[in-house]
């Protein structure tokens, strides 16, 4: 049973990419393999031992933390319903923590999530050839989910891919993942997931420089010229004059209404009847916006959503859970650099997306504390 439980945990990590695909009403391919790891868990000795990882604790902690503002949440049944998500996405923490627990197991479990990502990638790029390159107008791929949520989920697969590059001998096949990731991104339109990928590239060609790498300056030219010829000469107008008006739209604060929730998010809170400290329940923004705006609308923000449902307290939970991995990270001897990435993009995509709802979030603890006990692993092995 312990191979299966390891076999269900890269399906159930690989499909995480996929969680907007749904085949019935909220019941994505990942919840049905996600249920069948369970079971096996349940038969498997491997999870049967207290798991390690100080991570573990501060996320059992907010979830509890969640759970109890269904007390005074603004609308307890959905506090209660979405606190569910919270216990599944900790069970699949600790199982995985006690599942992998070996630096080749840790590289299958990238690989997982980057064939997701890829498979994402692929059905982007086709969608976009067939229907969207010959529209004039903005044409976003959207049939397999919101297409920031997407753009993160790809940039993390990169990010997971790039973790693990020491073991490809050829630095083409590196450059040409950048490539192909890229115009999924473009396919995509998303702004910030644009953004975030060109920091993937800056900081993977910061670290390649560190190191001495000469791939860099015969590889990337080519891999360079390329984008730019399919940025100025393939991409439909309505796209490019998406993406080169970034800047602009930053400046003007056109942030798709962005800047308004966040507005009248503040607003509320300042009112009496919301309580700063203890917030108004887990995943009760858009009901709280809609009782005060008429309008149901999700926060776009990922901090002011935590500090919105779960208050100060909560807030600081989360805020103790990312300044633990970055101890991890910080603790880490070799290619920190390229490592941050694990932490900067979610970071990033947090600050205009709210997918609390999403498990990549608990998952993302567990990909950071294996790659900072492979390090340890590395180094002893080193001596």
């Amino acid at each position: 049973m312990d191979r299966l439980t390891y076999i269900l945990s890269l399906i159930v990590v690989g499909l995480t990419p996929l969680d907007a695909v749904t085949v019935a009403d909220d019941l994505s391919i990942g919840r049905v393999f996600y249920l069948l790891l369970l079971f096996s868990a349940f038969f498997s000795k491997s999870v049967l031992k207290v798991p390690q990882g100080g991570y573990l604790k501060i996320l059992f902690v907010f979830s509890l933390w969640a759970f109890l503002t269904s007390y005074w949440s603004f609308k307890p049944d959905e506090t209660m319903y979405r606190c569910l998500y919270l216990v599944q996405y900790f069970v699949l923490a600790v199982i995985l923590q006690n599942v992998i627990d070996t630096p080749q197991k840790f590289h299958w479990l990238c690989g997982a999530w980057f064939l997701g990502a890829m498979y994402i990638a692929t059905e982007t790029i086709f969608n976009y050839l067939v229907y969207g390159i010959t529209s004039a107008s903005l044409y976003r791929v959207d049939e397999f989910g919101n297409a920031n949520e997407n753009s993160f989920m790809l940039c993390f697969g990169v990010i997971l891919f790039l973790v693990n590059a020491e073991r490809i001998k050829y630095k083409i096949l590196i450059y040409a993942v950048l490539l192909y990731s890229f115009l999924a991104i473009l396919a995509n339109g998303s702004r910030t997931g644009f953004i975030m990928y060109l920091l993937v590239i800056f900081i993977y060609l910061l670290s390649e420089l560190k190191r001495g790498s000469k791939s860099i300056y015969y590889i990337f030219p080519v891999f360079l010229w390329l984008a730019v010829y399919y940025f100025n000469h393939v991409l439909s107008e309505g796209s490019y004059e998406r993406f080169m008006h970034i800047s602009d739209d930053i400046k003007s604060s056109d942030l798709a209404n962005r800047q308004w929730i966040w507005r009248m998010a503040l607003e509320i809170m300042s009112e009496k009847d919301v309580s700063l400290l203890w917030g108004t329940g887990w995943s009760t923004f858009p009901y709280v916006l809609q009782s005060h705006t008429s309008v149901f609308y999700d926060s776009h923000n990922f901090y002011l959503n935590i500090l919105f449902t779960t208050g100060i307290i909560g807030f600081c939970i989360l805020g103790y859970y990312l300044f633990t991995l970055v101890r991890y990270i910080s603790f880490i001897p070799h290619h920190r650099m390229r490592y941050s990435l694990l932490l900067v993009i979610p970071m990033i995509s947090m600050l205009t997306t709210n997918w609390e709802y999403r498990r990549w979030w608990f998952l993302l603890g567990v990909f950071v504390y294996k790659l900072y006990q492979n390090s340890l692993t590395y180094d002893r092995e080193e001596e």
